[in-house]
């Protein structure tokens, strides 16, 4: 398994589990000399998951590989590239541009790694990240609609040098309350909950 970064060999901890019981077998860094990078694991034949984690900047970035098979002995090489990409959201209101938040997380983690505004303007919706090579999750609030709406998409990779769009489209209508009285309208208060039982 070998590990770069924009070109270069970079550090990371390579973890191998078998992939039925997900019990640990093989872990090590890569470090960046080329005598462990790549890093060479003696497995029996089988099926592995591997998981990645660049070590050399601060954001817990993790790549992962599923279902790697290893049969007859042969050596499986695959490569981490860890450079840095683009991650352009764009987000709509039914089919106009929105004016939303935009959070970007670590994959299933709380730890926010990006964030930003997307407004209704061409040159900033969509909004561009640019982000290590990875996975991740991205948070899309709205502040056009009431209830403070989101949606979240996990799992979005992010290619090393490659640039990946995103896209999503919140629906929303209006609704008009009006009270009356024996006729006429009269002065009420009004509020809104969602299923939950929320106030929006």
């Amino acid at each position: 398994m070998q590990a770069t970064k924009d070109g270069e060999r970079t550090e990371a901890l390579v973890v191998v589990t078998q992939a039925e019981t997900g019990e640990e077998v093989a872990q090590g860094r890569t470090y960046i000399s080329p005598d462990t990078n790549p890093r060479i694991f003696p497995l029996a034949d089988g099926s592995y998951d591997v998981d990645v984690r660049v070590l050399s900047i601060k954001e817990q970035i993790t790549q992962s590989y599923t279902g790697v098979e290893i049969n007859e002995g042969k050596t499986v090489e695959q490569t981490a590239d860890f450079s840095t990409g683009e991650l352009a959201i764009q987000v709509t209101r039914n089919g106009a541009l929105s004016d939303m938040t935009v959070h970007v997380f670590g994959p299933g983690t709380k730890e926010k790694v990006a964030r930003g505004r997307t407004y209704t303007k061409q040159n900033t919706n969509s909004r561009v990240f640019r982000l290590t090579g990875g996975s991740y999750d991205a948070v899309v609030k709205t502040v056009e609609i009431a209830g403070r709406t989101e949606h979240r998409s996990n799992n979005i990779h992010v290619g090393g040098r490659a640039r990946i769009e995103h896209m999503h489209d919140f629906t929303s209508g209006p609704l008009r309350v009006g009270a009356v009285q024996a006729g006429p309208f009269v002065d009420v208060t009004v509020q809104v909950r969602n299923a939950e039982g929320a106030v929006t």
